[in-house]
């Protein structure tokens, strides 16, 4: 075979995993028991994932773990520029084309507000990387330059690790005059930058979207409060327990927890001592046990929330008063909430309610 024919073949075969990262469901929905009508139209276009399918799951699942350790593990830090992070996973879903629009990495370029960074999009295969990208070595994969967007600061989710400052200078430098479509490009690099456009576009939007709909509830809230109360009394009111019991996705929080062992939590941080919503996030419930000492509720939270601070727990009952935890720890990503003057609840219709501090 001569070299360029290896050199097609091999791009091609980096063209198809493309496809399959950026638009396969991940297993928990593609081997889910009660497939939807968006995951049937994506199986019947998928051969890759009709394969995946007819496959030993638990096979499939050792060939998944073997590839960990080829991934970049999480770190907990701050948003600066340099850093590659991914998007809150809660944006992912169906594009309405029978495509699964998975989370994409992206390079941290520049905090131009309070609430934004300019970012660039990563892709992680080497072998796809052409003329105008910037080479972030093996663990990071390839910045895109010509695919550039501003991103809600609240929508990042895990950050993976700091890139070389001659890396991060590269892609700013490259920023001004770098375009998707270069004469001399290969048609089909030429095709895939014009999809990881569109990608990150589309995740964009999301994010836009979901930042939209965060804002307009926070300020409906204020508006009913000045509505029913006094500035003085609004001071007084506890931020904290308001977040908690309040729903900023509507039915999206909803089937984020769609098991009796879930719960939906709200996330913050304090800026400025006033709580902000950062996320929302499905709490799994290890516990949730009533004894002569009170009400036990245990949990744990997801690995992808980093820097925690504390969590508040409240137990939440139709036709009783909303009462807090009067002790809760936390440790690592597992928390424990005590009420010790809830003898008698009723965990068939309460629930507790769970707000996370971050830093």
């Amino acid at each position: 075979m001569k070299l360029s024919e290896i050199e097609d073949l091999t791009l091609e075969m980096a063209l198809e995993q493309a496809a399959l990262t950026r638009f396969c469901p991940p297993d928990s929905i593609l081997f889910s028991q009660h497939p939807d009508k968006q995951l049937e139209k994506h199986i019947n276009k998928c051969s890759a994932c009709r394969e995946r399918l007819e496959m030993n799951i638990s096979a499939w699942k050792k060939i998944l773990e073997s590839m960990q350790d080829l991934m970049p593990g999480e770190i907990e830090a701050e948003p600066c520029p340099g850093q590659i992070w991914t998007m809150d996973s809660a944006l992912e879903g169906w594009d309405g084309y029978g495509r699964y629009i998975n989370s994409p990495h992206m390079l941290l370029l520049d905090k131009v507000s309070r609430e934004t960074f300019l970012a660039a999009q990563t892709y992680w295969d080497i072998s796809l990387c052409s003329q105008g990208d910037v080479d972030l070595g093996r663990t990071f994969g390839f910045a895109q330059p010509w695919n550039v967007k501003h991103v809600p600061l609240r929508c990042l989710s895990r950050c993976l690790g700091q890139v070389e400052p001659v890396a991060l200078r590269q892609t700013n430098e490259l920023l001004r005059n770098s375009q998707a479509e270069q004469p001399g490009l290969n048609p089909q690099i030429q095709s895939f930058r014009l999809q990881e456009q569109e990608i990150f576009e589309t995740f964009v939007l999301r994010a836009q979207n979901k930042e939209s709909q965060v804002q307009n509830m926070v300020k409906s809230i204020m508006e009913k409060f000045s509505q029913r109360f006094k500035i003085s009394d609004i001071r007084t009111l506890d931020m904290g327990e308001i977040l908690a019991h309040s729903s900023f996705t509507g039915q999206a929080a909803a089937m984020a927890a769609a098991t009796s062992e879930q719960v939906v939590a709200n996330v913050v941080r304090h800026e400025a001592g006033m709580p902000q919503l950062v996320k929302e996030a499905a709490i799994e419930l290890t516990s949730v046990r009533p004894g002569r000492e009170g009400l036990l509720v245990a949990g744990r939270i997801p690995e992808e929330i980093s820097s925690l601070q504390k969590v508040r727990v409240w137990w939440s009952e139709p036709g009783r008063p909303r009462i807090e935890a009067e002790q809760c720890t936390v440790s690592g990503h597992f928390f424990q909430a005590v009420f010790p003057d809830l003898i008698d609840p009723d965990t068939g219709s309460g629930q507790p309610k769970v707000l996370i501090y971050t830093q």
